[in-house]
């Protein structure tokens, strides 16, 4: 294995490996006796810094995943993504694509999980909950020819509106939509 050769120094048994810092997270303000939800937005990584070294100072495992043992994070749901170490004690979450939309994530630490000196890791402060916003939906153009005919093409949606910001939709409208994210339209 990786840690063969190496000297190990013996740990106490009340000594134990940390998370120091996790980004991103709620502003020291908006911290109470619960844990906050933070929003997460776009590809924004997670990050964890543990007070100890994880993995050997120069280790490399070459292109594709890092071996599962070595993934500190605990998606619940699972999230498709990958894990690096930035450092020896900074490990780095992308996710594959932009997060999902309405998604309720914790994150924990992986039980088990231990320093190279072979610490275990304490999880207090975990999991961590985030969220991300919604999908949401505007409507762009709107086309009617029967309108457009009685008016000889005068017709707008926005010209006489029900309601300030709404539009006219004559019973032949086509109506263009816009989403703030991918739409499956299979689903």
């Amino acid at each position: 294995g990786m840690r063969e050769g190496h000297p190990k120094r013996l740990a106490t048994p009340a000594e134990s490996m940390r998370v120091a810092a996790f980004t991103p997270s709620a502003s020291s303000a908006a911290v109470g006796a619960t844990t906050p939800t933070v929003k997460l937005l776009g590809v924004q990584p997670l990050t964890m810094t543990f007070t100890h070294a994880v993995i050997a100072l120069g280790s490399d495992w070459g292109p594709g995943q890092l071996p599962e043992s070595l993934n500190p994070f605990l998606l619940s749901p699972p999230v498709a993504g990958s894990v690096r170490w930035v450092t020896t004690s900074i490990a780095r979450f992308d996710p594959d694509e932009r997060w999902p939309t309405d998604l309720h994530l914790s994150v924990g630490v992986k039980p088990g999980l231990t320093s190279y000196e072979g610490l275990r890791v304490a999880a207090d402060g975990f999991p961590r909950r985030f969220t991300t916003p919604g999908l949401t939906m505007r409507a762009g153009d709107v086309s009617s020819a029967a309108a457009a005919a009685a008016t000889n093409g005068s017709w707008s949606p926005r010209l006489l509106p029900a309601a300030p910001g709404a539009l006219e939709l004559p019973p032949d409208a086509s109506v263009e939509l816009h989403f703030s994210h991918a739409v499956d339209r299979s689903a």
